[in-house]
């Protein structure tokens, strides 16, 4: 009978440190889950910049081509301006 009680008293100490350590496990785990979001955050942050990154070397590849166009097509007007005297 005491054996019994001993037993009994293991059983409801085990429980109630289960219950007493099962929020602070359960926290634990979110706060695992969210370190992982945050990782893959960042990842998907950085594919991002290397594609603005991309885009913002493509655009100023289009306005350097652009200026070139720009001038190109002026360089008949300035002749013409210079044969005609008239200053800019």
């Amino acid at each position: 009978m005491a054996r019994g009680l001993v037993e009994r008293e293991r059983r409801l100490q085990q429980q109630l440190a289960e219950q007493l350590v099962a929020p602070v496990d359960a926290i634990f785990d979110l706060l695992h889950d969210s370190a992982a979001m945050l990782h893959s955050q960042a990842e998907s942050l950085q594919a991002a910049a290397r594609a603005l990154d991309e885009t913002a070397g493509l655009m100023k590849l289009q306005a350097e081509r652009f200026d070139q166009t720009v001038d190109t097509l002026r360089a008949p007007l300035e002749l013409a301006k210079s044969a005609a005297g008239i200053r800019r």
